[in-house]
């Protein structure tokens, strides 16, 4: 079978029309798909996967030209401060280099879909993670969960 071939056969056909379609100037329609993720109870990570010498502390308004640095998406870091998300992040040697914003209300509207996720008492809803690529796989999001 051919290298084409076994990528057809074994890649999710979401996935290969999501490709496609963005393979179109100015991207008419988008095709994506959200997936949720529930801990029962506060996560606990054992120690010995801490790997990395990261440090996890809660974000504050003050952080947000660092967070811009890894993404430059300023107005929206502001925005989700004035609402009363929480953001945590990573920091190594000083610099931040990875983040995860947390909202508690009732509900919270995700931006890139449009979509109003009901959040239940006594829950938090994660979103938009990010480490930068360099500090990826060094245990920084196991941290994140760890913080919680």
């Amino acid at each position: 079978m051919t290298g084409l071939a076994n990528l057809l056969r074994y890649t999710p056909l979401i996935l290969l029309l999501q490709k496609i379609l963005r393979r179109i100037p100015f991207r008419p329609i988008d095709l994506g798909k959200l997936c949720f993720l529930r801990f029962d109870g506060i996560p606990r990570v054992p120690r010995g996967m801490l790997r990395g010498n990261a440090t996890v502390r809660l974000a504050t308004p003050d952080d947000v030209d660092e967070l811009a640095r890894l993404q430059n998406r300023r107005s929206a870091f502001l925005s989700r401060f004035e609402r009363g998300d929480r953001c945590i992040v990573a920091l190594i040697g000083g610099l931040i280099v990875g983040f995860e914003w947390f909202s508690e209300g009732a509900e919270h509207v995700e931006m890139a879909w449009g979509l109003t996720i009901s959040i239940p008492r006594g829950f938090v809803y994660a979103y938009d993670g990010f480490v930068d690529r360099a500090y990826r796989n060094t245990g920084v999001w196991l941290r994140f969960k760890g913080y919680l």
